[in-house]
């Protein structure tokens, strides 16, 4: 062994080193990191041996530690799906059961690994300064995002095929779209002016049927005995505008809308007044902030959340957000006020309310550069909502449509942030070999963008494999348009798969002809263009009449 007095000199103080060797850990020694043989082990004549570090360097620690929880929900998911697929199976009709019967009969799914997401009385301290789950593993849709299919006009390729256009192209013409339909003469603009015959039960029976039949069963966030309450009791309210009678209004014109199932939807027909005979009245009143800003009616967030399905049935997606922006926003402050004295009922009829405003919210937030209502970081709050065994089917695909909206804006944050999208453009390469310092960041780009997209389209299929046979579709060329549910699941799926794939597409794109692709990058434009292909079959059949997502399908 070497003698202490025969080493050099060491200047203090010490450096510790990133990774220490074992004989330093063991001894707790400052170790310097030198390789092969520290300082240490050197003068004690010892194996220096350094422990391999298994992480991944070129990815985030956060998108990791974001990656892994992920991992950890989707297999509760499965689980929890699962559970959820027997009880609905093995489930039995109960067609005399009282409203409080049906709330208080429903399972406690807990679909996510925070104990508070119970409805139970810790519900009411979701907003208190200890509860800080949410923020940390919370995936908002980035300012800025690179998703919008306008975000592709600029790529020079794009603009050598179409011209020029602005990102916003398709907001602008929105914007500039007049709102003639709604102040048509004949259009009533308050509830006395409407006509006494169009309320009458052998009109609205029909339109409330209609409206259970296509839009209440894609977003059961009400049970249907409610509904009914609300149908029956219609005739003792008084006869002026109210949050009521704009909701019995709004549901009408929803039933009007999604009735004509013949007719060619039509994104210019201005002068569409299928059902604004209803909704005039309601909408001037729900917009009145006068009115609106203050209440603690429950109800106000339903009518602005239907308000803004039926904008979304005639083709108008700026009104439409307007709307479920302030619907965002109520149910956010009623949530949040919530105390002891409120009833089961209540609590689970907002919470499914916010999850119906978190799915309309965000599929504007990836459409158009809207600034947010934050509730997406509310629904990280908040359980999954509750599953009614009377309506099955149909609250199996709105929790199916929850849990991969959560996964698209994963996928919006992970891929498509900004600086991101700017990594994963590829550049010309370098014209010299020396030239490393140029080539680093494209390959460590690449890896990232390998790495991320093969883990969300694994948890994309992962969702896909979780959902209960009686709504799980048959993937490949047997979209059918007599299965909706099937359609619209289909859709949604494909949609995600072409979202995940497309940055390897761009990639492709910018590359030079001599450069060699990476082989996931073949596989990912070959997913990204089969998706496309399926997307549009899909789409094509759910637009053959009105549904609440035309405008954004035509846009994908």
């Amino acid at each position: 062994m070497k003698s202490f007095e025969s080493r050099p000199p060491v200047d203090y103080p010490r450096k510790r080193a990133s990774i220490a060797c074992n004989f330093c850990r063991h001894r707790k020694r400052k170790c310097d990191g030198q390789k092969p043989t520290c300082g240490l082990c050197t003068d004690a004549g010892a194996q220096c041996v350094y422990q391999e570090s298994d992480r991944v360097q070129d990815i985030p620690a956060e998108i990791l530690l974001r990656l892994t929880h992920l991992e950890t929900l989707i297999e509760q998911q499965k689980d929890a799906i699962t559970e959820l697929s027997a009880r609905v199976g093995s489930s039995s009709d109960h067609p005399g059961r009282s409203t409080s019967s049906i709330y208080s009969s429903q399972p406690k799914y807990d679909w996510d690994p925070s104990p508070e997401h119970v409805y139970d009385k810790s519900s009411f301290n979701l907003f208190s300064p200890e509860n800080t789950y949410g923020n940390e593993y919370a995936f908002t849709i980035p300012l800025g995002h690179h998703t919008p299919t306008g975000s592709l006009f600029v790529l020079d390729r794009v603009k050598n095929l179409v011209g020029d256009y602005p990102q916003d192209f398709f907001k602008q013409i929105e914007k500039k779209r007049p709102f003639n339909s709604i102040q048509v003469a004949g259009i009533p603009q308050a509830f006395e002016q409407i006509d006494i015959s169009r309320l009458h039960p052998q009109v609205t029976k029909p339109l409330i049927t209609e409206f259970l039949q296509h839009v209440h069963a894609f977003f059961p966030i009400v049970e249907p005995q409610l509904l009914h309450m609300l149908f029956d009791t219609f005739s003792t309210y008084t006869k002026v505008n109210s949050i009521q009678t704009s909701l019995y209004l709004v549901i009408l014109a929803l039933g009007k809308a999604s009735s004509n199932p013949q007719r060619v939807f039509d994104i210019e027909a201005d002068k569409d007044l299928n059902g604004m005979e209803y909704f005039a009245s309601a909408y001037h009143y729900l917009n009145n902030p006068l009115i609106t800003s203050f209440t603690a009616d429950h109800l106000l967030p339903l009518a602005l959340f239907y308000g803004s399905l039926y904008l979304r049935h005639i083709g108008r997606p700026i009104q439409a957000w307007q709307m479920i922006r302030d619907a965002s926003g109520s149910v956010q402050i009623m949530i949040s006020e919530l105390h002891d004295m409120n009833t089961h009922e209540e609590r689970a009829s907002l919470y499914r309310i916010a999850w119906g405003c978190f799915i309309l919210e965000c599929d504007d937030l990836a459409e158009f550069h809207f600034p947010p209502s934050g509730i997406e970081l509310l629904v990280d709050r908040l359980p999954f909502p509750r599953i009614s065994e009377d309506s099955r089917n149909s609250h199996l695909v709105f929790l199916a449509m929850c849990s991969i909206r959560k996964l698209l804006n994963r996928v919006h944050s992970a891929l498509y942030a900004k600086p991101d999208q700017e990594n994963f453009h590829a550049s010309p390469p370098p014209q010299h070999s020396s030239d490393t310092s140029s080539v680093t960041p494209q390959k460590h780009s690449i890896t990232s963008l390998k790495t991320i997209s093969e883990e969300l389209d694994r948890q994309l299929e992962d969702w896909f494999g979780s959902l209960p046979n009686p709504i799980r579709p048959t993937l490949g060329n047997s979209i059918s348009a007599e299965k909706p549910y099937d359609t619209y699941i289909l859709a949604r799926y494909y949609a995600t798969k072409h979202i995940i794939c497309r940055p390897s597409l761009v990639f492709a794109a910018h590359t030079q002809g001599s450069t060699v692709l990476p082989e996931f990058v073949f596989a990912n434009c070959k997913k990204c263009v089969d998706s496309c292909r399926k997307f549009i079959w899909a789409a094509s059949l759910l637009m053959q009449q009105r549904t609440h997502s035309n405008w954004h399908r035509m846009q994908a």
